[in-house]
């Protein structure tokens, strides 16, 4: 048998952090870099960015020789966490637009294709001041690509937003 099987993790990010361990430390040192290396080899000094991700879901993908590329598209929080160093891509409006569009009929003659967003409860439970502003970011992404949706994507744009007015008044 030829099967190839790979699942993905969809995420966003919402907020990153420049972590500069120099800074702040300008006043007078013990030791200068060159002496920091020779005596304590061990000690790293390294920039990052780091970057907090709120995961979505997941999209298992099956390919075999016998039958097509199967798909299934998973929302909410997925059950494995990502791995350190996991690579990072950038979905295209394609995937987007497929991540989102279900139906739930199965193999029906009436399949009946929607919009959904299942993973909203979870990024609403989140308690980070910019998940609204992401949420926004989304839903204006998915105007684009869900123009037939523009009146329930409003709907939930305009709750957002009114919900972003009055948590940031207090």
């Amino acid at each position: 048998m030829d099967e190839e099987f790979s699942c993905y993790t969809v995420g966003v990010i919402y907020d990153t952090q420049l972590l500069n361990p120099a800074f702040g430390s300008l006043g007078p040192r013990l030791s200068n870099e060159t002496q920091v290396e020779l005596f304590s080899p061990d000690y790293l000094s390294e920039k990052a960015v780091l970057v907090h991700l709120v995961m979505l879901g997941m999209v298992e993908q099956q390919r075999s020789s016998r039958s097509p590329l199967k798909i299934q598209i998973v929302h909410g929080i997925p059950s494995f966490p990502l791995e350190l160093n996991s690579s990072v891509e950038t979905m295209t409006d394609e995937e987007v637009h497929r991540f989102h569009l279900f139906d739930d009929q199965g193999h029906a003659q009436n399949q009946y294709e929607y919009l959904h967003m299942g993973y909203l409860p979870h990024l609403i439970a989140q308690q980070h001041s910019l998940i609204p502003l992401v949420i926004l970011r989304i839903i204006d992404q998915l105007e684009q690509l869900f123009p037939h949706h523009l009146s329930l994507l409003s709907i939930l744009k305009r709750n957002f937003a009114w919900r972003l007015k009055v948590e940031t008044t207090g």
